[in-house]
């Protein structure tokens, strides 16, 4: 986390981070990413820094992640994401996107920490991808917008927060 990173902590020892993902599908692949030391995949992306528009955001960690140029086919989610991670509350709004790569992978510009793959539809069946949810809507036949509310520590706790 960076300090001009939308990331801060709140009440109730609350940590609260505003993210950007990207869809990006290809041949009926999904592009998936993970830092080397975790053992779930993640859509591509990143935070929102301050002042930054979520749609320049996801641009920029497309560019950052993986040394390509994209460009946002439209708007799927957004999700209010409440959930416990290392021992930390997050309550996170998670914007994503689906987008197209303008230009081919440059691993020498791919971020060393992260190890990216393809995967097909019928290999993200047993592949553990978080947030829970991102599954169903990859396998979404429809793409039109919609809110979604994932709340993991309500259901932990057994109250809202």
């Amino acid at each position: 986390m960076e300090k001009d990173d939308v990331s801060f902590f709140g009440g109730n020892e609350i940590k609260f981070n505003l993210r950007v993902s990207a869809i990006i599908e290809i041949d009926g692949r999904i592009l998936l990413h993970r830092k080397k030391t975790d053992d779930f995949w993640n859509l591509l992306g990143g935070r929102v820094k301050y002042g930054e528009l979520c749609e320049n955001a996801i641009i920029r960690e497309i560019s950052e992640e993986i040394g390509c140029r994209c460009q946002i086919v439209n708007l799927v989610r957004a999700c209010e994401n409440l959930y416990v991670f290392k021992n930390s509350k997050i309550h996170e709004l998670l914007i994503i996107y689906r987008i197209d790569l303008l230009d081919e992978i440059d691993n020498s510009k791919k971020e060393e920490d992260i190890e990216i793959k393809w995967f097909t539809k019928c290999e993200l069946e047993t592949v553990v991808i978080k947030p829970d949810f991102t599954k169903e809507i990859l396998f979404e036949q429809v793409d039109e917008f919609k809110w979604l509310i994932n709340d993991e520590i309500s259901s932990i706790s057994g109250k809202n927060q």
